[in-house]
């Protein structure tokens, strides 16, 4: 079908597996102005289509997915100014496929989770890019990819009891990608993201570039990165609020990352409030750590530079920075340390 045109309707479903709008073969579809709830997934867009814009969408509602890349081949996509919420499965949701040229900027994602509280989120996120279930298949993949501008929040700090996690495991922003072919080209820019489990988690992905983004309230860490390469996270705020939280960064089985000029405030993980675990190749530059439990914390990590970092004001008896016995070749420059360093004899560079 070529430029088919939806706008200026409301669709109500009323059956359990009907979708909103499907699309199917399709290019240059433009679906403008039209509002979706009560149905399955909200837009389906599935085999394949090209040069596709979703704009100006109520998305709302759903019990399946909100927009939902159901393993299709699909080249050049924009998904602008739409406000995608309650939707139960996910609020943009790109799964397997072959996808490339993805833009999502200006939306409102909002508590796209199940609707029970108590049921886990593990994966499920407001965007979620995963071909994790494709293991070993190079021709399912997701690379080239823009999160820009947009308000990105669950509702997990909003829940009866304030000891308890709403949709426990959930992520603002959750890629799984895969060893044979990660997640790669992703820029998350200039987003607020706030009141979920993990606001950030990116597992199996290279060359993702996080930056200029303002993070707060998560429940419990703002940044995961697993099993990837080439991460760079500069010019962001991690916060937790009206909240305390742990609020930690990890990097866990990673190399050759980049993680500088972020302000790092009131982080109460007691395990640290940056962390590289297994971790190779690593700049940590310009990072400002005030009022955190623990400070910055190497374990079994090497050939790391950590310069011109500010760590201040650390809980009591707790050190700004700890290397373990385990990390070699740990370069110190420029920092400036207002508490105790715990630094094993041999991890430092000579």
């Amino acid at each position: 079908e070529a430029s088919p045109v939806v706008t200026d309707i409301t669709i109500l479903g009323h059956h359990p597996e009907a979708d909103g709008i499907e699309l199917f073969q399709c290019v240059q579809p433009i679906i403008n102005k039209v509002s979706i709830r009560g149905c399955r997934h909200g837009i389906l867009l599935a085999t394949r289509n090209r040069n596709v814009l979703i704009s100006e969408c109520q998305i709302f509602e759903n019990e399946g997915i909100g927009i939902f890349y159901d393993d299709v081949n699909l080249h050049q996509s924009n998904i602008t100014h739409c406000h995608i919420s309650y939707n139960r499965q996910g609020g943009v949701v790109v799964r397997d496929g072959n996808v490339r040229n993805l833009q999502i900027t200006g939306c409102d994602i909002e508590a796209n989770m199940p609707g029970d509280p108590d049921t886990p989120a593990d994966h499920i996120a407001n965007v979620l890019l995963d071909v994790s279930t494709s293991d070993g298949d190079k021709s399912k993949s997701i690379a080239e990819v823009s999160i820009t501008g947009c308000t990105i929040q669950h509702s997990a700090n909003y829940g009866a009891d304030a000891e308890k996690t709403v949709a426990p495991g959930g992520a603002n922003i959750r890629f799984l990608g895969k060893e044979v072919y990660p997640i790669d080209s992703v820029a998350i820019t200039g987003n607020v993201m706030s009141d979920t489990t993990t606001n950030v988690h990116l597992q199996y992905c290279t060359d993702i570039t996080l930056s200029g983004n303002t993070f707060f309230a998560p429940k419990p860490d703002q940044l995961i990165v697993t099993h990837s390469k080439r991460i760079t996270v500069t010019g962001n705020t991690f916060n937790p609020r009206e909240f305390e939280r742990p609020g930690a960064l990890r990097f866990v089985d990673s190399s050759d990352c980049v993680v500088s000029a972020c302000s790092i405030f009131d982080a109460k993980s007691r395990e640290g409030a940056v962390i590289l675990e297994n971790c190779d190749g690593f700049i940590l530059n310009g990072l400002n750590l005030t009022d955190c439990s623990r400070g910055i914390v190497l374990k079994n990590s090497s050939d790391t530079l950590i310069t011109n970092c500010r760590v201040a004001r650390t809980d009591s008896g707790a050190p700004d920075l700890e290397i373990d016995q385990a990390s070699k070749a740990i370069q110190l420059e420029g920092n400036r340390f207002n508490g105790t360093q715990t630094i094993a004899e041999g991890s430092l560079a000579k």
